[in-house]
């Protein structure tokens, strides 16, 4: 810039008239600039030295003294380098995007060779959980059954684990769950298709899981029935028909209730026709009808035992048990004891058990478990309680309280009631069966009816009912066992058109099967009621 907008603050009037002379030599005072004022002018002799004290003093505040002709000759110099420099930032631009571009490349190869690392570390660690599962089978079959379960809760679908804990549980002689084999069977059978074996393995999985088709089922039922000779697992002995209370899942109402007991020479016929036949199992227990109440029933029970026989007996537990005879349940050597108890406090126990006494019944129970622990008794205990309402809270409770009188969760058999043949009302109605159940009867098939193969039952005199279990005045009576064998009474034409009517699928001649919920089965296919 020239003088005149720049220095009246520094120079008075005097000292402007020495900046005048300067411009007349062609010099000018200009604000410091690099770029077009690199050097400043050389004035010398033409600046005295007085003068040149106020020059001084304006370089000192930014101000330079340059001749006119060297500025113009820096200005043109800029001007001409201003394409260069637009091109060397363009050259700049290119060279930084290409450079980003590098470094982009440089991060994904990182992260390429990162997600290749973890892959080969997660496969190194999968090698090693396998090894490690490995040495743990060689080692204890234990332990690594435990591994195994634990892994599968993470990856429940592997089917490596899924393959090893089936050798693990094989080596142990351990049930194998259901569930499991149909997994591995069929696993094996798609990499082996031809095998024979292994398809006749996996439909015997499926048939105990109810996944076949009713026809075949049936087909199979029969088979093995047939197979084993049409021999019943059990027989069912009612030596009374007196019960002391009235249930409200029993079907006490339709019950021949005369008071009688089986006497000597009947129960004794009993024992020689099941030995008879290989019958490995005697029940105490009958549709209708308490066991104990029979003035003879321990002694009828010792011989039962002392026969070889697997012995189970059934008891509600009201009635005056004296420590002696607590005792000796506990002893005598039964396979299985089922006590029948449900509820939790007196309302909701004596609710089920009609004129039963809560607080003797747990009582009772408390004391055959404590004798049952106490003598190492081999005898199986199992609470059996049936859910009227079939309310989970009810029967949630009812855990709870057996649990204070010292029964194990795996000791406890607490169901939703089955209708007893149509002859109690519990659940919603079928079309099907012309009654009530707590299952969805309309949506589920008839199979033959597992009961009616297993459990044949003798009354009080004599007579043999089908269903040892459900007929408790004489309905199903197929023979009697004073006059006839077992194998006679089976074989019969009776029993078989029973038989009949099931793979028929008309049951109409047999009301008290036809109105009956059991042979349905429940949704997951099980013959059992579900559980409450």
């Amino acid at each position: 810039m020239g003088y005149g907008g720049g220095l009246g603050a520094v120079a008075g009037l005097a000292k402007r008239s020495i900046l005048g002379g300067l411009a007349r030599c062609g010099y000018l005072v200009v604000k410091k600039d690099p770029e077009t004022h690199p050097h400043r002018a050389n004035y010398g002799a033409e600046i005295a030295p007085a003068k040149r004290l106020i020059l001084d003093a304006l370089e000192r505040r930014g101000y330079l003294i340059v001749k006119r002709r060297d500025r113009d000759a820096a200005q043109e110099a800029v001007a001409s380098r201003a394409p260069e420099e637009a091109a060397a930032i363009r050259a700049e631009r290119g060279t930084a995007a290409a450079q980003r571009a590098a470094e982009e490349a440089a991060v994904r190869r990182v992260v390429e060779e990162a997600t290749a690392r973890r892959a080969a570390e997660e496969a190194e660690k999968r090698a090693a959980d396998e090894l490690r599962a490995a040495e743990e089978l060689a080692a204890t079959p234990a332990n690594a059954e435990a591994s195994l379960r634990a892994q599968l809760e993470i990856e429940p679908g592997r089917i490596d684990l899924l393959q090893r804990l089936y050798s693990v549980l094989e080596e142990q002689a351990k049930p194998i769950p259901l569930g499991l084999q149909d997994q591995v069977l069929t696993i094996q059978l798609e990499e082996f298709p031809d095998r024979p074996d292994l398809r006749d393995r996996l439909e015997r999985v499926h048939y105990k899981r109810r996944k076949l088709s009713r026809e075949r089922m049936n087909e199979i039922t029969l088979a093995d029935f047939r197979e084993g000779g049409e021999v019943p697992g059990n027989l069912y002995l009612q030596i009374t028909n007196d019960c002391n209370l009235r249930c409200a899942m029993c079907a006490h109402k339709t019950a021949t209730k005369d008071h009688s007991f089986m006497d000597d020479a009947l129960f004794q016929r009993c024992l020689d026709q099941a030995a008879e036949h290989k019958i490995g199992s005697v029940v105490f227990a009958a549709a209708y009808g308490e066991a104990l109440l029979h003035p003879k029933a321990m002694q009828y029970l010792k011989e039962s035992v002392a026969r070889g026989f697997q012995v189970i007996l059934s008891m509600n537990g009201n009635y005056f048990l004296p420590t002696d005879q607590i005792r000796e349940l506990a002893t005598l050597g039964l396979d299985l004891l089922q006590y029948s108890f449900f509820g939790f406090d007196k309302a909701s126990y004596e609710k089920t058990y009609v004129g039963g006494k809560f607080e003797k019944a747990s009582e009772n129970l408390r004391l055959l478990k404590a004798a049952l622990v106490a003598n190492g008794a081999t005898t199986r205990l199992s609470v059996n309680g049936v859910n009227i309402t079939n309310d989970p809270d009810r029967t949630l409770k009812t855990r709870e309280y057996l649990r204070t009188l010292g029964i194990q969760d795996s000791e406890m058999r607490l169901l939703a009631p089955c209708n007893f043949g149509g002859q109690i009302s519990p659940g919603v109605r079928s079309e099907k069966i012309h009654g009530k159940s707590f299952k969805p009867i309309d949506r589920l098939p008839l199979y033959v009816c597992p009961l009616l193969l297993s459990t044949p039952g003798v009354l009080t005199d004599g007579r043999m009912t089908a269903c040892g279990c459900v007929d408790n005045n004489g309905s199903l009576t197929i023979g009697d066992i004073r006059t006839q064998s077992i194998a006679q009474i089976r074989s019969g034409e009776r029993f078989q058109s029973m038989i009949n009517a099931f793979v028929e699928g008309d049951l109409s001649k047999f009301p008290l099967c036809a109105k009956c919920d059991i042979p349905y089965g429940n949704l997951h296919g099980e013959y059992n009621e579900p559980s409450a």
